[in-house]
């Protein structure tokens, strides 16, 4: 290697030239992505991870290393993917063919790369970083043989340069240069060290030369550094090569910003090369040592990596097909155990979901069978003419009455899985501002009827109670909570609806009874669907079982709170607590 300078602009005394260029290598980095990559069941490459794929990762991480100059993409049957991979790349990126094994795409990637040094790297193992990437590089040599150089370099430079500057201040003094006054003043200068220093005048003859024997005196050189000193530059140049330091430099001789000569320093210096050379070897010995424990190391963490993916891959399988209780059991920090935490949340509740749909349609079906069975006897009895022209009235209101509840039950049914689907979706019902007062009062008026045959006083009473809803849930919730109060009450009982706003920002709308209220153990469970405390009750009442949890979902598409206050033989109040309407 060769260090050179660039010339400087003159300066009135003489031109200055002696900047070492530092040495630079280009590195590139081949990423091999040509294979198929499905020994896990699925294509590594393109299977996404945290937002971005397997190869997207890996080229992310090379791009973003300081120390890599280029990237080589080695694709396959797979081009049009890996080059849309690599858009974005804010290094030069260049897509060559693989071959039919791995061993051949890398070699293809090395001949297409550009670089000195060349960097291979398997593009299916995303779990590299730009810090690692840096820190192999650097430990594998590729900067600290390069420093090594670059310091002896630097060396001679400033010792050589030093030593000629000595023989320029001797020869200052002399307004013409000539063998006769040169050599005496060389005389006074002392031991250099140099292997050869040759003195010249103006037009390039030599005048002095410190080498014994083929000696240039008398002679006109053309020496390119000397040429460069003539001209006014220091000039200073070295070279490592067969097992040597090959070092130049010249500098011209001023009188009075006149150049009449130039001073040239040879040195060959095999010692330090020597001692450059066992650095180096060390060096290297120790860099191929840490590089086959990074690649242990690699490997190691990259089939853990492989064994935790494989592991989360299995529980979604299994999730998959319905096992709705296998969970992934992947430990430890890192973004594959973060995903299988997330991945037992999500079958968490995909579990929860699976049970309450099982559950809801178990019910829903004995909530359907029973009066199915009750209409089919009575039907029965009626077709075969077991029953009497006197009892046929009386089966078919019971036919009637039957039928009428499993409709109640049906429409029950479509409306909790329509609140279902809007908690679910986020797709919210159009808002508007309602006042609860106004809904309390034709509550009020549409239930009269049924109160009335049932013996209850019905009544409603408040202040004005704007919150922002859906006028038509509004009215269901209240009307389901008036029918459960009607409904589970005694002869003689009382149901008032009270309307309200609080000083912290909320209206309320609260049904009050002093009916039989609800048992402690049971309170939690009156919202649940089909949960009935008094089964006969319900039964015979027409009540479905749902009216309650129909309340709920109403009430959480309104972000609105159910209060439940309930004793025995007492009576029971729910209170829905909503946020004003702004």
């Amino acid at each position: 290697m060769t260090y050179y300078s660039q010339p400087q602009p003159e300066t009135p005394a003489r031109r200055q030239q002696g900047q070492v260029c530092r040495l630079q290598k280009t590195i590139s980095a081949v990423l091999v992505a040509a294979g198929s990559s499905t020994r896990m069941g699925f294509d590594k490459l393109s299977f996404d991870l945290g937002g971005e794929t397997v190869l997207h990762r890996s080229i992310r991480a090379f791009d973003q290393c300081p120390q890599i100059g280029e990237i080589v993409l080695v694709a396959g049957k797979n081009r049009a993917f890996v080059e849309q991979q690599a858009v974005g790349c804010t290094k030069p990126v260049q897509i060559v063919a693989g071959g039919a094994t791995r061993a051949e795409s890398a070699k293809n990637g090395v001949l297409a790369a550009h670089g000195e040094l060349v960097a291979v790297h398997d593009a299916a193992r995303p779990f590299v970083s730009p810090a690692v990437i840096a820190a192999v590089l650097l430990l594998l040599n590729t900067y600290p043989l390069l420093v090594s150089e670059d310091l002896v370099f630097r060396s001679k430079e400033t010792n050589m340069t030093g030593s000629v500057s000595v023989v320029v201040y001797s020869l200052a003094g002399l307004n013409r240069l000539n063998q006769e006054n040169v050599a005496a003043a060389m005389a006074v200068v002392e031991e250099t060290g140099l292997s050869r220093v040759l003195v010249t005048d103006s037009t390039g003859l030599v005048l002095y030369d410190t080498r014994e024997t083929g000696s240039a005196v008398g002679k006109y050189t053309f020496y390119s550094e000397i040429v460069q000193a003539l001209e006014g530059y220091d000039a200073f140049s070295c070279s490592y090569r067969d097992g040597a330091f090959r070092s130049r430099t010249a500098s011209p001789v001023l009188y009075q910003n006149r150049i009449i000569g130039a001073v040239y320093a040879y040195e060959y210096d095999t010692q330090q090369a020597e001692l450059l050379q066992s650095f180096q070897t060390n060096l290297t010995r120790i860099s191929l040592l840490i590089g086959v424990l990074v690649v242990a190391l690699s490997a190691l963490l990259s089939r853990a990596f492989t064994r935790k993916i494989r592991e989360l891959l299995q529980a979604i399988r299994q999730v998959r097909e319905g096992a709705y209780s296998h969970r992934a059991s992947v430990r430890g920090n890192d973004e594959i155990a973060q995903l299988a935490t997330e991945f037992n949340s999500l079958t968490d509740r995909l579990q929860t979901t699976e049970a309450a749909r099982r559950r809801f349609v178990s019910d829903a079906s004995h909530e359907l069978k029973t009066p199915l069975t009750s209409i089919s006897g009575y039907a029965e009895l009626i077709e075969t003419g077991i029953a009497k022209p006197e009892d046929t009235p009386g089966f078919a209101r019971k036919i009637h009455v039957e039928a009428s509840r499993m409709i109640q039950l049906v429409n029950d049914i479509l409306q909790l899985s329509h609140l279902d689907n809007v908690s679910e979706t986020g797709a919210a019902p159009a808002m508007e501002t309602v006042d609860l007062l106004d809904v309390a009062r034709e509550c009020v008026e549409r239930q009269k009827v049924n109160a009335r045959r049932s013996y209850i006083s019905l009544t409603y009473l408040g202040e004005s109670a704007p919150v922002t809803g859906s006028r038509v849930l509004l009215d269901e919730l209240c009307q389901n909570l008036c029918d459960n109060a009607i409904r589970y009450n005694r002869p003689g009982g009382k149901v008032q609806i009270i309307t309200a706003c609080t000083r912290d920002g909320h209206c309320t709308l609260t049904v009050k009874d002093n009916g039989i209220g609800i048992p402690k153990e049971a309170q939690t469970s009156v919202f649940e669907r089909f949960y009935r405390v008094d089964k006969s009750r319900s039964k015979a009442t027409g009540g479905t079982g749902l009216g309650l949890a129909i309340v709920k979902h109403i009430a959480r598409i309104h972000n609105a709170r159910i209060k439940l206050d309930s004793v025995v033989d007492e009576g029971t109040t729910i209170t829905v607590i909503f946020e004003t309407a702004s």
